[in-house]
């Protein structure tokens, strides 16, 4: 929530208007219509500059992003408190290939995780990437692993670990 905070607060800018010559402005941003999934990217990565910017170095930023299952988007804690006065939300649709995509939009509308981004690697400079897909089989929700060519159904538990919290995908339920 803390990211939504820092992300939608009113910034004030240093610039000069060609009509009424102000130096300054505020900035404000808000959601004016809803997409059918929602990719949440974090940069992971700081960007060390030495004082004369000879040298620019990438730390990778191991601090946990803490999301939960599920983004409310009627909960003032959620995405509503940055809504426009006439937001629109997606229709529902049917789901291809069985992943989970919208199985319903009520009253109580939020966004679903359904994948999850890892970077494996101890730096900015190195590393490899996999993919996490929840997926709907026979009425039964499962966690998918996708590592380059191997592809395996991992745990719950295994998918929303701490480690996973970095890179998230959430899909409207």
């Amino acid at each position: 929530q803390e990211g939504f905070r820092k992300f939608f607060a009113p910034e004030k800018l240093s610039i000069k208007c060609e009509k009424c010559f102000c130096e300054s402005a505020t900035q404000t941003r808000e959601v004016t219509k809803l997409p059918r999934a929602l990719l949440l990217h974090f940069k992971r990565f700081i960007v060390d500059v030495s004082p004369d910017w000879s040298n620019i170095t990438y730390r990778k930023n191991l601090s946990p992003v803490d999301f939960d299952e599920s983004i409310m988007l009627n909960d003032e804690n959620g995405l509503a408190g940055y809504f426009a006065e006439d937001v629109s939300f997606p229709a529902k649709r049917e789901s291809p290939l069985g992943f989970l995509q919208q199985e319903a939009m009520n009253e109580d509308r939020y966004f679903c995780l359904r994948s999850i981004v890892n970077h494996i690697g101890s730096s900015a400079s190195c590393g490899h990437y996999t993919a996490d897909a929840r997926r709907e089989t026979n009425r039964e929700r499962q966690w998918i692993r996708f590592n380059d060519s191997v592809v395996t159904r991992i745990a719950d538990e295994e998918a929303l670990s701490a480690e996973a919290k970095k890179n998230r995908l959430y899909g409207p339920l």
